[in-house]
């Protein structure tokens, strides 16, 4: 018992200290201070933490995840969306996916994602989306001749998905709802502690 109640307590100190590290991140951005090169999020390594069932919080933790998955001697993360409560009054021409990165030896290469987590496939066995902000996302990408990929996470939790499916946002049809499990399991990362690699010829994240 003594040892659960350790535990415990560890668990609650590292939560706590990575809210507030958040909250330190985010008085950064709102006050200017940050550097143009946004610093790699730190990694979540809490398997058995409960997330609550919080959007914003799962998203946030998700994002994280797939973050520290590149390489950052490799790659520049260069921009991280931090209004996702206003992202429905957002118009298209300045709508952005979560992350943006850069090549870290060629800032002419860049590529962006937008990142989801589900806990599960619907009983349909899909994975829904959200039309209009797919729309955003093709209107992002045309205006600013940058690609986009999508990346979800499924099952488990949002620092340690069961899955993980990187597709490109031009293998997504216009006015989609559903992605069944059938047609991702072309884009799954089969390797989950692998890092996130661009093969800079084919845009292709792998």
């Amino acid at each position: 018992m003594a040892l659960i109640g350790i535990l415990l307590a560890a668990g609650t100190l590292v939560t706590l200290a990575y809210a507030g590290y958040i909250l330190f991140r985010d008085r950064q951005f709102q006050t200017g201070s940050s550097p143009g090169m946004l610093p790699f999020l730190p990694k979540v390594a809490t398997e058995n933490k409960q997330i609550p069932a919080d959007t914003d919080h799962v998203d946030l933790v998700f994002e994280a995840h797939i973050a520290d998955k590149f390489d950052r001697e490799e790659y520049r993360l260069v921009h991280w969306r931090r209004d996702r409560k206003s992202k429905k009054n957002v118009p298209h021409e300045t709508f952005q996916p979560a992350l943006s990165f850069q090549l870290a030896d060629n800032s002419s290469i860049q590529f962006s994602i937008e990142c989801q987590y589900a806990p599960g496939f619907t009983n349909t066995n899909a994975i829904e989306i959200f039309p209009d902000q797919v729309e955003k996302y093709y209107a992002y990408q045309q205006q600013n001749n940058r690609v986009v990929f999508v990346i979800l996470g499924v099952g488990g939790s949002p620092e340690k998905p069961e899955r993980i499916y990187v597709v490109p946002l031009n293998d997504i049809p216009r006015k989609q709802e559903y992605l069944p499990a059938s047609y991702l399991s072309r884009y799954r990362k089969l390797d989950l502690k692998s890092n996130f690699f661009l093969l800079p010829e084919r845009m292709l994240l792998i």
